[in-house]
């Protein structure tokens, strides 16, 4: 029988999150095959990205998802989302709805995307440290949120959370199982990455659904 993941594993299995609501298998790699479970999960996000976007859309792609995984390993390995990668992505959003490429939002709902995913953070960061007495989120989650925001649109902001908040609560639950408890600190950033990623595919490939069943 497997052994449960520990706490420095359980951080190293959050993108596999999305192959537990299908099987749960990964508990049969035990710990010693976390790492070979955690890059293969990230090649197959890309490979749903390269099957979902069409061609047009892979540069775009790469733009969104290299950044997505790396700020996911930095945060898994240091608990921090640095300005160098967040902020770059934000802007990114935002000038691609200026210059209104293909799939993104108007400039408009992508402001207001970028806006609204920062102050949602930062309301749940001072509503926690008010009534816990510490920290219990970064800023650098409220910017990841903004970079999504500012791709999506603002009408994305509820899917990626959704997406981020069911992920990590399976994580959680999963962790549980073994010596991790409530109290142990568990990075938001790398699901905040996965409802991201996830929610534009889905808004991309639902674009073309949409454009293919017009025609």
């Amino acid at each position: 029988m497997a052994d449960f993941p520990d706490k420095k594993d359980c951080q190293s299995i959050w993108i596999a999150a999305y192959l537990a609501l299908t099987d749960g298998y990964f508990l049969m790699y035990g710990t010693g095959g976390m790492a070979i479970l955690k890059w293969g999960s990230v090649l197959m996000l890309a490979a749903a990205g390269m099957f979902l976007l069409p061609v047009s859309q892979y540069l775009w792609g790469a733009v969104l998802f290299i950044p997505l995984v790396l700020l996911s390993f930095i945060d898994l390995k240091s608990f921090r989302l640095p300005d160098t990668l967040t902020l770059p992505l934000i802007v990114a959003g935002l000038l691609f709805s200026f210059l209104k490429l293909p799939y993104f939002p108007d400039i408009t709902h992508s402001l207001l995307g970028a806006a609204t995913g920062y102050l949602f953070i930062f309301l749940v960061a001072a509503f926690y440290r008010r009534f816990r007495g510490r920290e219990g989120i970064g800023m650098g989650d409220a910017k990841l949120l903004a970079a999504g925001g500012a791709w999506l649109g603002v009408l994305f902001i509820p899917f990626i959370l959704l997406i981020a908040s069911t992920t990590g609560l399976l994580i959680a639950l999963v962790c549980m199982r073994g010596t991790t408890t409530l109290q142990t600190a568990i990075p938001f950033g790398p699901f905040l990455a996965v409802g991201i990623w996830l929610a534009w595919l889905l808004k991309v490939s639902s674009i073309i659904v949409l454009h293919i069943s017009s025609g």
